[in-house]
């Protein structure tokens, strides 16, 4: 999805409605648990109301993933 996205920011539920169009809710939690992985990776940077925020706790609903500004 970053590749696709080509820089521009994106929300979780954007992958798991693209994957799963039909029964995307049953799959929230694997996602926002890949993640929170691929953030720990350092692969993937989360924004809430455009500020970087740290993943240490839930994954807000309102976050936006990016690519690291390392990576771009």
């Amino acid at each position: 999805m970053l590749n696709q996205k080509k820089g521009v920011e994106f929300s979780p539920l954007e992958v798991i409605q693209q994957m799963y169009p039909e029964d995307w809710e049953l799959f929230q939690e694997d996602v926002f648990l890949t993640v929170k992985q691929l953030y720990q990776e350092g692969l993937i940077e989360i924004k809430s109301d455009s500020e970087f925020i740290n993943l240490n706790h839930d994954l807000p609903h309102n976050s936006k993933i990016s690519k690291p500004s390392k990576l771009i």
